[in-house]
């Protein structure tokens, strides 16, 4: 380490291989599976106006049904997934005699096969229901936001504040996810999925006009909590690129890839729980004998299932890497980001985005890039979609040391 106007300057960190580049068609479109770049889609998260997941139940009487809702977790899903399964199974255990939950006459349906749908059915067998009393009902298995999106530690929401009356229950909700991450990484608590989760030093922006700018971590919470250390604010060096940052240590990285795996293994070949392939547009047509149902299937809310007008896509721009010594990376970034020409044109919270995680399938590719969270968008429009994945490129070149040019 060396001091630059009394920061610590790291230069040490293990960088990108961005020797290969990227490659374009004659129309203009990233190539996958060329230079650098392995894939590239948008990943659509349930987006909720309210900002807290919405955790409540409903009962339909004539169906008798009581339905536990867990959805809109916007793009912290994987952050907050043990604090909201958590509180969705206490609001069951309140509202149900305990043992009309753990050992029900009729059945438990799980709605949503992603992360929060997954967690629910691990938290009810570490509770007692038996294998057998559940089923779950899913649009289908791959290709989920839960399966290919990135995933780290964080609390920052990318809407609008948290109504005051709401920290409570959002605090909590992170608290206790946090807590259950630790003993799943201690390996006290669902050892089957502790190789997809580690702590990793994370890097957030901290410049006030260009360049990696100040951005919300989303970690002071944990920090207030003793759960983390304070923040440093540091000078990251690549090449002769300066890029002022707030280094926290011990931020848990998911890797979303591992960890679904890892749930389905449990799921479907160790216990063989049931699914039902579909998609869902009433409750009715959840057969009769599954009197229980934990609603955790996201976006469906928007117009299908509780026909919810907080529930948005939030669209995201992903890239995965590869020819990249991925095992040597032991950091995460993440940073809203401006150009230099671009000083005046965005508030800190609404400007262009950038991060970096260490996603890989141990096989085809080494790491992830992303850079956008679009609110209302779910994709399809071809021509913003290369906008957006040239400007992750370009925030990713300029970052690294490399002039964009060069590349793009």
């Amino acid at each position: 380490m060396k001091t630059y106007e009394d920061i610590k300057v790291e230069s040490d960190l293990f960088p990108l291989n961005l020797s290969n580049g990227v490659k374009f068609d004659e129309n203009g479109k990233l190539m996958k599976n060329e230079g650098i770049i392995h894939d590239c889609y948008v990943c659509v998260r349930p987006g909720n106006r309210k900002n807290v997941p919405k955790i409540y139940s409903t009962t339909f009487e004539e169906e008798g049904k009581i339905i536990f809702n867990n959805y809109g977790h916007g793009g912290i899903g994987w952050s907050v997934l043990w604090g909201s399964v958590l509180k969705s199974l206490d609001l069951a255990e309140n509202t149900l005699k305990l043992s009309a939950l753990y050992n029900p006459e009729g059945k438990i349906a799980v709605i949503g096969s992603g992360c929060i749908g997954c967690g629910t059915i691990l938290m009810l067998l570490e509770r007692g229901v038996h294998p057998d009393k559940i089923q779950i009902f899913s649009e289908k298995l791959e290709g989920t936001t839960s399966h290919l999106s990135g995933a780290m530690l964080s609390t920052a929401s990318v809407l609008d504040e948290i109504d005051g009356s709401l920290n409570k229950i959002y605090e909590d909700i992170n608290v206790d996810s946090y807590i259950t991450w630790q003993k799943i990484l201690d390996g006290t608590l669902f050892p089957r999925l502790q190789h997809g989760v580690t702590k990793l030093k994370a890097y957030f922006g901290a410049e006030k006009e260009y360049g990696t700018i100040i951005t919300d971590s989303g970690l002071d919470i944990f920090v207030e909590k003793g759960l983390i250390p304070p923040p440093e604010k540091v000078y990251v060096k690549f090449k002769d690129r300066l890029n002022l940052m707030k280094k926290y240590e011990g931020c848990f990285y998911f890797n979303t890839f591992k960890l679904m795996k890892a749930f389905y293994e449990i799921i479907f070949n160790d216990l063989k729980i049931k699914v039902n392939i579909g998609k869902l547009t009433n409750f009715k047509e959840v057969p009769k004998e599954f009197n229980i149902v934990f609603n955790c299937s996201g976006l469906s809310n928007s117009n299908v299932l509780n026909q919810d007008e907080h529930i948005l896509p939030i669209g995201g721009h992903i890239i995965t890497l590869k020819q990249q010594e991925i095992n040597k990376f032991d950091y995460l970034m993440y940073s809203h980001y401006i150009y230099k020409e671009d000083v005046g044109k965005y508030e800190y919270h609404n400007a262009p985005l950038f991060y970096l995680m260490l996603k890989t399938d141990d096989e085809s590719y080494g790491g992830l890039l992303g850079g956008s969270l679009l609110q209302g968008y779910s994709g399809g429009d071809e021509e913003l979609d290369q906008t957006e994945y040239k400007g992750v490129l370009r925030r990713t070149f300029e970052i690294f040391g490399e002039d964009p040019k060069d590349f793009i």
